[in-house]
C-alpha cells in the first residue's frame, strides 16, 4: 500500500470518530434538556363547585367550595385564594367593593374576640378555609389552609360564627335567654350584622370585611390561583345565594 493510501484511511477513521463523538455529545445534550424539560412544573386542573350562602343567620351562612375535578392532587401551600366583590349600598346607592387575598399558613381570624376555647387549635395561628373533617368547636393544624391537600371530593370551608359567648363569658351582658338564644344572625336580632365590627371569622376572612352586606343575585369573582407557576386554576363569578 502506498503511504498516500494509509493517510487517506487515516482520515476516513478520524473523521467517523469525531461524527461518532459528535453524536454521543448530541445525545448527552438532547438528555439532560429533556430532564430540564421533565422537571418543570406543570400546572394542575382544578374545577369547584363553590358556594357563598348569606341567609342571614350564622348556622347556614358562609363560603363553601367542593373539589369536583383535579389533574392531580394539590396541596394548599400551593395556592392562593382571591375573592372580590362589587354592590350597590342599599341605604346611600354608592358602590362598595371588599374582597380578600388567602395565604397558605397565614393566620386570618381573630379569634380572640370570641370565647378562647372555641378557636384555639394546637398551634397559635388559624388559618381559613378548612378542610374536610374540621370540628368547628376547635381547628386543629392538619385542617387549616396551608396543611392540607385538595383531592376529587375534599371541601374547603369558610362558616360564619354567632361569637355567643360574648354573652355567655361576659358578665356584664345579659343573661344568655334573653339577648343570646332568641337571637339567629350572627348573634344579634338583626340580620346581616355581626356583634362586634372588629370581629373576623372564617366567611369574613376568606370573602372579606363587610361581605355581610351581600345579598342574593350578588356575585363574587373567586380565583384560585396555582402561586409556583402564577397561573390562575380557577376563576368564576359565583352568585350569592340565601341557602
Amino acid at each position: 500500500m502506498r503511504p498516500s493510501d494509509t493517510q487517506a484511511v487515516s482520515a476516513v477513521v478520524g473523521v467517523m470518530l469525531m461524527l461518532a463523538v459528535t453524536i454521543i455529545i448530541a445525545a448527552v445534550v438532547a438528555g439532560f434538556s429533556g430532564g430540564m424539560i421533565g422537571t418543570v412544573q406543570k400546572t394542575p386542573n382544578l374545577i369547584l363547585d363553590v358556594k357563598i350562602v348569606n341567609s342571614g343567620f350564622w348556622t347556614t351562612s358562609g363560603f363553601s367550595a367542593i373539589v369536583v375535578e383535579t389533574s392531580r392532587p394539590i396541596p394548599t401551600r400551593d395556592i392562593k385564594i382571591v375573592t372580590s366583590w362589587t354592590i350597590v349600598n342599599r341605604t346611600t346607592g354608592e358602590l362598595e367593593t371588599g374582597g380578600s387575598t388567602v395565604m397558605p399558613d397565614v393566620d386570618n381570624i381573630n379569634h380572640d374576640v370570641c370565647n378562647a376555647n372555641q378557636w384555639t387549635p394546637t398551634d397559635p395561628s388559624i388559618a381559613a378555609p378548612f378542610s374536610t373533617g374540621f370540628n368547628s368547636g376547635r381547628v386543629e393544624s392538619q385542617y387549616q389552609f396551608g396543611s392540607y391537600t385538595l383531592v376529587p371530593g375534599s371541601t374547603m370551608s369558610a362558616p360564619t360564627q354567632h361569637c355567643l359567648c360574648l354573652c355567655f363569658y361576659d358578665s356584664t351582658c345579659p343573661t344568655a335567654s334573653n339577648n343570646c338564644i332568641d337571637s339567629g344572625a350572627y348573634g344579634t336580632r338583626q340580620q346581616y350584622a355581626y356583634p362586634d365590627p372588629t370581629f373576623i371569622d372564617a366567611a369574613t376572612a376568606v370573602l372579606g370585611e363587610g361581605w355581610q352586606q351581600l345579598r342574593a343575585g350578588d356575585t363574587v369573582n373567586v380565583k384560585v390561583i396555582h402561586t409556583p407557576t402564577n397561573k390562575i386554576l380557577f376563576n368564576k363569578n359565583v352568585l350569592v345565594t340565601e341557602g
